[in-house]
């Protein structure tokens, strides 16, 4: 895997946990 892709998952599970949290 690229560190780009890495870099873009790793925001991405960032955000959706975030998401999470407001929705709680």
């Amino acid at each position: 895997m690229t560190i780009v892709g890495r870099r873009a998952e790793n925001g991405r599970s960032k955000y959706i946990k975030k998401t999470e949290r407001s929705q709680k």
